[in-house]
């Protein structure tokens, strides 16, 4: 890692496996990391707000400073294990959602 950011890019992809398309917000990130004994929110300095529609059998990918910058002013990460979630709507329950969530292991020398 150099200056907190990965040197190689991770990507983040959301595979819509569903047989309806899933439209949601796409800068609705909720970033987590693990201290060990549990898990904790990073600082949150902004909510963004948007709308995405990802087809049928369709992906959508996006970097993991992406994801990070889309609630942070900061993007530089601490070496450690991360959880990116991201929710989007139940494709078969109304009313319901599924929270995607990605594990990434950021090394010192990622």
């Amino acid at each position: 890692m150099a200056d907190g950011i990965p040197e190689t890019e991770i990507s983040l992809t959301l595979r819509n496996n569903s047989a309806s398309e899933l439209t949601f917000n796409p800068y609705s990130w909720h970033i987590r990391t693990n201290t060990g004994a549990d898990w904790h929110d990073i600082q949150q300095d902004r909510a963004g707000n948007g709308t995405l529609t990802v087809p049928a059998g369709e992906t959508q990918t996006w970097s993991l400073v992406d994801a990070v910058t889309a609630v942070r002013d900061d993007p530089e990460l601490e070496p450690g294990l991360y959880a990116a979630e991201l929710t989007v709507p139940a494709p078969t329950r109304e009313d319901d959602s599924i929270a995607c969530i990605a594990l990434v292991r950021l090394d010192a020398a990622s």
